[in-house]
């Protein structure tokens, strides 16, 4: 994702946990805008730590069924994103081969608190 945006001529400030960089160790917006790919299962405290140290417009890939459950929901009405757009195919991220079995989304805030949430589905053609 980083590689594709500076590409683009995006100005890019990079981290990953694995790289040592812990998101959750920091204490102030590295940026206003994040765009990221968080590990599912921390991805409710990374949207709610995000808006806490102040990121002001965020994009996520997530998981299709963020939002569909009694703490997605708490958390939609926290921080609603502007956006929520499912993929109409199963991307192959990791590698594995064969049939995904995850479909992906993208939850997409221009504010931290969004007064309404526009549902998308984006095809394949629709990113190029």
């Amino acid at each position: 994702m980083v590689e594709a945006l500076r590409a683009r001529n995006f100005i890019v400030s990079a981290g990953d946990i694995e790289t040592g960089q812990d998101f959750f160790a920091v204490d102030h917006a590295p940026a206003t805008t994040l765009i990221t790919n968080p590990p599912f299962k921390h991805i409710r405290p990374f949207i709610d730590h995000a808006f806490g140290i102040g990121v002001q417009r965020m994009a996520l890939i997530c998981n299709e069924r963020l939002w569909a459950c009694g703490k997605g929901k708490s958390q939609f009405e926290r921080h609603r994103p502007s956006r929520f757009i499912n993929m109409s195919w199963r991307e192959d991220y990791l590698g594995k081969g064969g049939a995904p079995d995850r479909a992906l989304a993208v939850s997409i805030w221009d504010t931290p608190h969004a007064e309404t949430c526009r549902y998308e589905v984006w095809g394949r053609d629709d990113l190029s």
